[in-house]
This record gives C-alpha cells, sequence and structure tokens, in this order.
C-alpha cells in the first residue's frame, strides 16, 4: 500500500507547489 500510494502523493505535492508557484509568478508579473 506505501510502495503504491507514495508516487501519487509526491506527484500530488509536486502539482500543487508547481501550481502555488505559477500562481505567484502571474501575480508578480502582472
Amino acid at each position: 500500500m506505501g510502495s503504491v500510494f507514495a508516487p501519487q502523493a509526491y506527484w500530488l505535492l509536486f502539482m500543487y507547489i508547481v501550481r502555488r508557484c505559477c500562481n505567484f509568478l502571474f501575480i508578480v508579473l502582472v
């Protein structure tokens, strides 16, 4: 269960960080 859940959790965390960075850059640039 852990080995199956870990990659998905890391992927969701990665996507969350990317979206936060994109939002931050969008606010700063605009």
